[in-house]
């Protein structure tokens, strides 16, 4: 149940294929189909952005960071997190011709009994 929640600056890029190819790597690294890893992308409008005092109207390749949060299930082994959040970095460097290191990741851990998927509680992964 990874769901991958990616908030940047305006970019020239497929994004849904970012998104799909993001799901595919994601499933192997989690070890579930793709069909359980989630994710989507929002927009921010230009000059809604600011690091320190400067904002930026597009996607910078040397700042202003894509935001990413990746929320999974507890007790993954901190290898498993780190490779999830390794990788979703180096695509998303990758397929915005970023500078490397110039994306920020955020792991959550999704606890039994607070989150409802499909009308249930989940109680377990």
């Amino acid at each position: 149940m990874p769901v991958l929640t990616i908030s940047s600056l305006p970019v020239e890029a497929d994004i849904p294929g970012i998104l799909a190819e993001l799901n595919q790597e994601l499933a192997a690294v989690f070890q579930c189909e793709p069909q359980h890893v989630w994710s989507c992308w929002h927009v921010l409008q230009p000059g809604h952005y600011a690091v320190g005092g400067q904002v930026a109207q597009s996607q910078p390749v040397d700042s202003h960071s894509p935001l990413v949060r990746l929320l999974a299930f507890e007790g993954r082994p901190a290898e498993t997190r780190e490779a999830a959040m390794r990788l979703t970095a180096a695509c998303l460097e990758r397929a915005l011709s970023l500078a490397p290191g110039n994306v920020f990741v955020e792991y959550v851990e999704g606890r039994a009994g607070y989150i409802l998927d499909g009308g249930n509680i989940v109680e377990h992964r």
